[in-house]
């Protein structure tokens, strides 16, 4: 009986933990969840992200071009709680380097970490794909 009870209150406990109010400043106080460094241009890998994610959650791609670095942050669409932001950053060798973090959460239930770093890796195969293949045309 207590295995059923916690099979049901985990569902719940994820939607309460959406639900709370979580302020851009304590994402950022967190501690990076994973790193990659991609063969992309800064500004495109942050369009690119924020565009595949959109689907699910709310969006905001911040690109910062003079200064090489952009921001895009995840929302919740359903409460207005930030729920995780990437930071990308120029490399001085062009490559990007891609910072993500979260919000503190219970679980990862909805598979936030994986479909994030996901939609990098994406991002980054389709744009070395697309640069190939106008190489190759020339």
């Amino acid at each position: 009986m207590h295995r059923l009870a916690m099979a049901l209150a985990a569902p719940l406990l994820f939607v309460l933990s959406l639900s709370a109010c979580t302020s851009l400043d304590e994402v950022r106080e967190q501690p990076v969840q994973w790193k990659a460094s991609y063969l992309v241009p800064f500004d495109t890998l942050a369009s690119c992200i924020a565009a595949r994610l959109s689907q699910h959650w709310a969006t905001t791609p911040q690109i910062y071009t003079r200064q090489g670095f952009a921001y895009v942050t995840l929302a919740d669409k359903s409460a207005p709680s930030i729920v995780a932001e990437f930071f990308i950053r120029q490399q001085s060798d062009g490559s990007s380097l891609v910072e993500w973090r979260r919000r503190p959460l219970l679980a990862d239930y909805a598979g936030l970490q994986s479909k994030s770093h996901e939609a990098a890796d994406r991002c980054a195969e389709s744009e070395a794909a697309s640069a190939s293949g106008s190489r190759s045309e020339r």
